[in-house]
């Protein structure tokens, strides 16, 4: 049973990867909108536009990220060397108000309301900076996956996107996505957390903090499998 699970997860992962708009940052893949770095899989290239992060195509334009807690998080904001302008790149607690956002916000990732991280200043001086942050693992609320936004901080009304933070496929922490991580997942399957915990209810197979461990969560872990995490 456990087996056929997990099948079943993998190839919902696949249909999932091949329909969803967003990106799964640590998959080391090409994306239409930039590169997955060599070195790191969680490294993701933004360039800068007048019509906001990517390319030249709205369709590419600031794209929703999903990312997993306790993982690190790498951004390289790189400038446009057909287009040029100023430009970085800042990720903000979920729902800072849009025209409060500029450069003059202190970032620290111990803020509750405002700016976590931030690039340095990228234009013809510094042609690409780094952001990174290790998002916070979702609490166990049962409200949803964490949220957090990100903004070109010269043009907070244009550059602006998402990103869902969701628990880590790593169930046992080893580093890497394994069998291991799915069958544990599956051993939990169906199991929810209200009204009271069903006797199968593991938390941490919750990825999504919805209160039931379903065929989304094993399909968001299988997403991964192979994966460093």
């Amino acid at each position: 049973m456990k087996i056929n699970i997990v099948l079943i997860a993998l190839l919902f992962a696949g249909f999932v990867l091949h329909t969803t708009p967003s990106v799964w940052a640590p998959v080391a893949q090409s994306t239409t909108f930039g590169s997955m770095g060599p070195s790191d899989p969680s490294h993701v290239i933004l360039w800068g536009t007048p019509n906001g992060w990517n390319g030249t195509w709205s369709a590419n334009l600031n794209p929703s990220f999903s990312e997993f807690g306790s993982v690190k998080f790498i951004v390289n904001a790189s400038w446009n060397f057909q287009i040029g302008g100023t430009y970085d790149f800042a990720i903000y607690t979920a729902g800072f108000p849009r025209g409060s956002v500029n450069t003059q916000n202190s970032c620290n990732v111990n803020n509750t309301n405002g700016c976590l991280v931030r690039s340095l200043t990228i234009n013809t001086s510094l042609h690409s900076s780094w952001a990174v942050l290790t998002p916070s693992i979702p609490h166990d609320d049962f409200s949803g996956p964490g949220q957090y936004e990100y903004y070109d901080e010269y043009n907070p009304s244009i550059g602006h996107g998402t990103i869902t933070v969701y628990k880590s496929p790593d169930v046992n922490s080893d580093g890497k996505v394994d069998i291991i991580d799915l069958a544990t997942m599956a051993a939990a399957f169906g199991s929810s957390a209200t009204p009271s915990p069903t006797p199968t209810w593991n938390p941490a197979a919750d990825l999504n903090n919805n209160g039931v461990v379903d065929i989304i969560d094993l399909a968001q872990a299988a997403s991964q499998y192979g994966q460093p995490i």
